[in-house]
């Protein structure tokens, strides 16, 4: 749990940049669902007050308690990055099926289901065919 003063600080500071903090996406590495309440309780609250958006970062399952997370103002789940990559093949034929569920999930319960940065164009346009919104891959230059 964090402790008050953190959660007072942290409400005077999107007090003082008014607006701005509707602009602000916040990531929690959170393991395992039964920490969410402890891990974000009332800082969650302050930040859903001021319109920042709150997400919960390298999340490689489908959440069991979903409804715990609206209340919480979690806005998003962001997939893990290996959840992500090699989805071309029969091989991933599974790993497809489930980032489909997540996406699927996600929608019904009102969350926001994003992938990072896709790691081929493949990835991406997969990605995007199940509904996941993701970065282009990073494009390497070589030098001279």
């Amino acid at each position: 749990a964090e402790r008050p003063s953190f959660v007072r600080s942290v409400d005077e500071a999107l007090q003082a940049v008014g607006d701005l903090g509707k602009r602000l996406w916040v990531e929690f590495d959170i393991d395992g669902e039964r920490q969410v309440a402890g891990a974000l309780g009332p800082l969650a609250e302050v930040l859903r007050r001021h319109g920042t958006r709150v997400g919960i970062r390298r999340v490689a399952a489908p959440p069991e308690d979903m409804g715990l997370l609206r209340r919480l103002g979690v806005a998003y789940l962001r997939l893990a990055h290996g959840l992500c990559t090699g989805l071309a093949g029969d091989g991933s034929a599974g790993k497809r099926l489930l980032l489909q569920v997540m996406a699927e999930l996600g929608e019904s319960e009102g969350l926001r289901v994003l992938a990072g940065e896709a790691a081929s164009d493949a990835d991406a346009r997969l990605l995007r065919q199940l509904g996941l919104p993701c970065a282009e891959p990073a494009v390497v230059q070589a030098q001279h």
